[in-house]
């Protein structure tokens, strides 16, 4: 990631090895659009404008970094289905292996009159609901869930929806193992 400090100089963040925090105070050749790299290289260059001028900052990016993206869509492969029915697919973050996202990603739905597994495991996990409407039960307590509520649900807590709609009920799940539970 590349930062600009408030005295204008541009940095990566965090320090790769070796390289220093070079400000950026190259005159530019010319003038033109940001950000510029006429090679197709990796390598870019930008401008900004300085005292009435441009000033162009070289930005080298690293090859690892570049080689794979590390942003964008994520990809979904089916996991497993429910035993009423309805599949249940995890997401292929596109993050690098040294730098793992905390958490994990998933989607799955469950089909009008059927419910969904009940589910008690030691992640932590967040429900959006992105379409449908259930009766949601958790320890001993329950709710109605719409598209677009979000609910939480804490480590071995057990939690099940029914779905209670007319179409699918489809869930975004983003769950993560705690480094501590805690006492129990």
């Amino acid at each position: 990631m590349w930062l600009n400090d408030r005295r204008g100089r541009v940095y990566r963040y965090p320090k790769a090895p070796g390289r220093a925090h070079v400000p950026c105070r190259q005159p530019a050749q010319t003038a033109g659009a940001q950000p510029d790299n006429p090679t197709g290289s990796r390598d870019t260059q930008t401008r900004r404008r300085v005292n009435g001028g441009f000033e162009r900052c070289n930005r080298v990016m690293s090859n690892e970094a570049s080689a794979a993206s590390t942003s964008g869509m994520l990809s979904f492969e089916y996991s497993y289905s429910f035993s009423e029915g309805g599949p249940v697919e995890s997401g292929t973050l596109p993050f690098p292996h040294y730098a793992p996202a905390p958490f994990e990603v998933a989607r799955w739905s469950v089909a009008p009159g059927k419910a969904n597994d009940l589910d008690t495991h030691v992640s932590r996990e967040v429900w959006l609901v992105i379409s449908g409407e259930g009766r949601l039960k958790w320890r001993d307590q329950s709710a109605t869930i719409r598209a677009g509520d979000a609910v939480a649900f804490d480590t071995r807590v057990p939690h099940q929806v029914h779905n209670t709609g007319s179409e699918p009920l489809r869930v975004f799940s983003v769950y993560w193992k705690q480094a501590d539970p805690g006492p129990r």
